[in-house]
């Protein structure tokens, strides 16, 4: 304290010197004053004038730097204890959650179809305060279920846009009145995921997220591509679409077929997506361009695509986190149908292997637009799927 108050008065004396000097300036000089190279030749504002040896000079930006540190020391070291405590407790929030986690069936919160209907806000409000006025649903999604194409995933859409500003994803509501319009077309759609309105936000640029929040975060975001891989997604195209990292991950996934042999191209008769384009978007160009580079590629093709430089990602961490795992999506899927999709969905009641079985029932008609995707070959037994859990829980 005692040295923060010396310079404080050692500042208010230099400022006053400068304030008579700098009128005097103004006044003629012989031009013997000139040639004196020592005047001025080490200066700190506010603190030496005129001549002063190096040891001088150096010395009082020792001591400016010792009374800055000894000023701010407490501050500095409650903002690191902060910092250490924030990192402690996020990883005990994400330890906890991982005790009621499922990689087999992750959880999401949703909105109610109805309520996006009957929004009357300008774009749609960001998940904390859809929460507080319990406008959110916590659902399990059983990925068992979702890659079947049975179960609470026929009555979700997935909302895949680009945010049009930092902490805005909706500026003027255009997206929300294309959700809106769709909505009105599809009454089997029962839950809508959109990620502003599912996910905890930072608030104005604002990180209040508890650590339950961020790890919450974190586990939805690790399973997110099983969820477009699986769910009708809608497109919310514009002219930016197709340079953002996560909404050409998204679309791509949308617009492949899961089958135990890894991803495939959908057919028409598969189609899970619907592309709305909006702003300067057109389905001529734009949306025509955004199908010929993603929906035929490969895993292996779209890490390549997804790796440029002209692909841009706000957190660069995502990006380097998910490259891998989109590289490697076809170990992801014929594992998953190895371990777990079709071994679980085998009757209890299947026929020793070459014995003709029990008749199949008739297959479906072609799904329409939006429909979700049937992943269980003809080949496999017929499912049971009074056998499966409910995969929807409310909290």
């Amino acid at each position: 304290m005692a040295l923060g108050f010396a310079q404080l008065v050692s500042a208010f004396y230099s400022f006053l010197r400068l304030l008579l000097l700098v009128p005097l300036l103004r006044l003629p000089r012989p031009a013997a004053y000139f040639d004196r190279p020592e005047l001025m030749a080490r200066e700190l504002p506010f603190f030496l004038y005129g001549s002063s040896t190096d040891f001088d000079f150096w010395l009082a930006i020792f001591v400016h730097v010792l009374i800055a540190i000894a000023l701010n020391f407490d501050f500095l070291k409650k903002y690191a204890s902060q910092l250490r405590v924030n990192e402690v407790e996020e990883q005990k929030a994400i330890d906890k959650l991982k005790e009621d986690w499922s990689d087999e069936a992750p959880y999401f919160y949703f909105i109610p179809a109805q309520a996006v209907r009957d929004c009357k806000t300008r774009s749609l409000p960001p998940m904390q305060a859809l929460r507080d006025v319990g406008h959110l649903k916590l659902i399990k999604i059983s990925l068992v279920e979702a890659f079947s194409g049975l179960g609470v995933i026929n009555s979700i859409l997935f909302v895949s846009h680009r945010w049009e500003e930092p902490g805005r994803p909706d500026v003027n509501g255009v997206q929300l009145k294309a959700i809106q319009a769709f909505l009105e077309k599809h009454d089997e759609i029962e839950w809508v995921w959109f990620d502003y309105s599912s996910m905890p936000q930072k608030i104005d640029g604002i990180d209040s997220r508890t650590p339950k929040e961020k790890a919450e975060f974190q586990l939805m975001l690790t399973c997110i591509t099983d969820l477009y891989l699986t769910a009708s997604v809608l497109i919310l195209l514009d002219g930016s679409y197709a340079s953002r990292f996560w909404t050409l991950t998204e679309a791509w996934c949308s617009m492949q077929t899961a089958t135990s042999d890894g991803l495939r191209p959908s057919t028409e008769a598969e189609r899970r997506y619907t592309i709305s384009c909006i702003h300067n978007a057109t389905i001529e160009t734009t949306a025509k361009g955004l199908e010929d580079l993603v929906s035929k590629s490969t895993p292996t093709e779209m890490y390549d695509i997804l790796k440029k430089p002209d692909v841009n990602v706000t957190n660069a961490k995502d990006k380097d986190t998910m490259l891998p795992v989109i590289q490697k999506t076809n170990e992801h899927v014929i594992e998953g149908f190895t371990n777990g999709f079709q071994q679980k969905f085998k009757s209890p009641q299947s026929p020793p292997e070459g014995s003709p079985g029990p008749e199949r029932p008739p297959a479906e008609p072609a799904s329409s637009e939006a429909s979700p995707v049937k992943f269980v070959q003809a080949r496999e037994k017929q499912i049971v799927q009074d056998d499966l859990e409910s995969g929807q829980i409310e909290i």
